[in-house]
C-alpha cells in the first residue's frame, strides 16, 4: 500500500470519527450539562487552591505552635532553676509534696 492509499484510508477512517467527536463536544459544552461540568470544574479548581492555601497556613500555624511551646519549656525550666521547690524524696512524684509531711488541722 503506497503512502497516498494509506492516507486516503485513514482519512476516510479516523476523520469523521474526529468530526462526530468535535460536534458533540460542541453541543454538549453550549448545553445545560456542559455548562454544569464545566462549573463543577472551576469549582474543584478552586477548591483545590483554596485547599492549598489551608495545608500552607496549618503548617505555619503548627511552626508558630512549635516555637511557642519551646518558649514555653524554656520558661518553665527557668522558673524551676529560679523558684525553691518542694523537697524530693524517695517515694515522692516531682513537684508533688511528700504524703508523710502534710500537715492537717485535726
Amino acid at each position: 500500500m503506497n503512502p497516498v492509499q494509506w492516507a486516503l484510508l485513514f482519512a476516510l477512517k479516523v476523520v469523521p470519527w474526529l468530526l462526530v467527536g468535535a460536534g458533540i463536544v460542541a453541543v454538549v459544552s453550549w448545553s445545560p450539562l456542559g455548562r454544569g461540568l464545566l462549573r463543577l470544574l472551576r469549582e474543584r479548581h478552586e477548591e483545590a487552591r483554596l485547599n492549598r492555601q489551608l495545608v500552607d497556613e496549618l503548617l505555619t500555624l503548627r511552626a508558630d505552635l512549635g516555637e511557642a511551646l519551646e518558649r514555653l519549656d524554656l520558661t518553665e525550666q527557668r522558673l524551676a532553676q529560679l523558684l525553691p521547690g518542694p523537697e524530693r524524696g524517695p517515694g515522692t512524684r516531682a513537684g508533688l509534696p511528700n504524703p508523710d509531711r502534710i500537715v492537717t488541722p485535726h
